[in-house]
């Protein structure tokens, strides 16, 4: 599979940066751009390397007014290329020049009050498909990490 633009529904399980690094060679050498890094894996346990360039690191890394990912975080990208190699783990990149879009489902660590509006209850939506395909994407990522499970937790956010 090489550069083909595709959707994903993942879990963002390492987050590195957003940094800024100087372009060496070609037309835009010594610009300045951002860069975002990432490891992110799915129900199934599959797991892939991500790479965000420019405006979208930027973004999806929480620079700026806009709210960027964090680890633990299901999130939904759009228009992304996706090359897979022999033996070696999916590599996931987005750029502006792809129209790469991240929207964030759920926040299974949720780090302040506001993060509440990323932890809806799933349990009200079982009968579509697309919140199914995410608490199923939230569990895996719990079972994962040693969390614990949406119905121990949701006492916790009672109290706030």
């Amino acid at each position: 599979m090489r550069g083909r633009k595709m959707c994903f529904l993942l879990a963002v399980l390492e987050v590195e940066g957003p940094d800024v690094i100087t372009i060496w060679k070609g037309r835009e050498a010594g610009k300045q751009v951002g860069i975002l890094k990432g490891i992110l894996g799915d129900e199934e346990g599959r797991v892939c390397k991500f790479t965000g360039w420019r405006e979208v690191a930027e973004e999806w890394g929480g620079v700026g007014e806009g709210e960027g990912w964090k680890r633990g975080d299901v999130v939904y990208l759009e228009s992304l290329t996706a090359e897979c190699e022999p033996s070696m783990s999916p590599t996931l990149t987005a750029s502006p020049n792809l129209k790469s879009k991240m929207t964030v489902c759920y926040r299974t660590m949720p780090h302040a009050h506001e993060d509440r509006a990323f932890r809806p209850d799933l349990r009200l939506g079982e009968s579509d498909s697309c919140v199914r395909k995410v608490a199923s994407v939230v569990r895996w990522f719990e079972r994962m990490a040693g969390l614990p499970g949406e119905g121990r937790r949701r006492h916790c956010w009672q109290a706030v």
